[in-house]
């Protein structure tokens, strides 16, 4: 449980369904195994969160009936993308979960993506912590292009994130200016690496955890 110094920090995951996810490994995996492999990311990333004693609790962005119910065994919030003729921006997506969390009582929002293999809880801590009450927070990629995760106070005023995009964490640097906010740059291992291209897979030195294979 959060310390009253720390706030209540809430996360928000957005999470495709787990078979449309990770597409670009087409070359290293096939479409069951690539299945499997978006299950455990989802996994480890909201067991991290959740084991975070900064983390007040983890609120789920999904589109999808079957994340949608392993979120709520795992007792996790849930919020359903607004229904669409197109599939909705990740940014309006993630924008709507933040207004959802400052509505559940937040002080912070942690907006962390769900493919972060080595994310531990002292990477969501140094996020945490470093969200001051007029700085935005970024963890970029290891190219610096997109963004993994970003924290921020309710009191920076932020409205708008830059997600979806591959320069969004340029995006998200512009629009903090923008803004007159400081922004604090969080550049660790667990939140710098990501998975999506086969390489990345290769780098990760990913096996399929036992049980795994039959779910």
């Amino acid at each position: 449980m959060p310390s009253a110094e720390q706030g209540c920090t809430w996360a928000v995951v957005p999470v495709k369904g787990f078979a449309r996810g990770k597409t670009r490994l087409r070359p290293r995996l096939p479409e069951s195994e690539r299945t499997r492999f978006a299950r455990h990311l989802f996994d480890h990333v909201t067991t991290v969160l959740r084991d975070s004693p900064v983390i007040r609790g983890v609120l789920v962005l999904t589109e999808d009936d079957g994340v949608a119910v392993l979120a709520r065994e795992m007792d996790l919030r849930v919020l359903r993308d607004p229904p669409s003729d197109t599939t909705p921006r990740l940014a309006r997506v993630v924008d709507r979960g933040v207004e959802q969390v400052w509505r559940l009582g937040a002080d912070k929002a942690l907006i962390c993506m769900a493919d972060l293999p080595l994310l531990d809880v002292a990477d969501v801590a140094h996020l945490a912590t470093a969200a001051e009450p007029r700085a935005v927070v970024l963890a970029p990629d290891r190219k610096r292009a997109g963004t993994n995760a970003l924290c921020l106070s309710r009191s920076t005023g932020w409205t708008h994130s830059c997600f979806g995009r591959a320069d969004s964490f340029t995006r998200h640097l512009a629009r903090a200016q923008r803004l007159g906010l400081d922004t604090v740059l969080v550049e660790r291992r667990g939140l710098c690496f990501d998975v999506d291209e086969p390489a990345d897979l290769v780098a990760s030195n990913w096996r399929m955890p036992e049980g795994l294979a039959n779910r």
